[in-house]
């Protein structure tokens, strides 16, 4: 639990990386953005681990069951992305 760190903080921390990733984004009609904060972090806390272990290698880097994760909660826009899915 000492590794937790409050989404408040974490979301302020990424604010203005944010903010410019939507303003490119906005320019082209055929992207799309997921933040993975809202698949590994609950209301109020972000964990570097879960039931089934680390979701971190290091600082950075997201281990396999750190990628699962992100995978499942954002399946459909990996699935366009790859051409396998419906547009939204």
């Amino acid at each position: 639990e000492s590794c937790a760190v409050k989404r408040a903080d974490v979301e302020q921390r990424h604010r203005q990386t944010w903010q410019v990733l939507r303003g490119v984004a906005s320019k082209f009609a055929n992207v799309r953005l997921i933040d993975p904060v809202e698949a590994l972090c609950d209301r109020d806390i972000c964990r570097p681990f879960g039931p089934g272990g680390l979701y971190y290698v290091d600082k950075d880097h997201l281990s396999v069951l750190g990628t699962e994760l992100l995978y499942r909660r954002f399946e459909s826009d990996f699935r366009w992305g790859y051409g396998d899915g419906p547009a939204k």
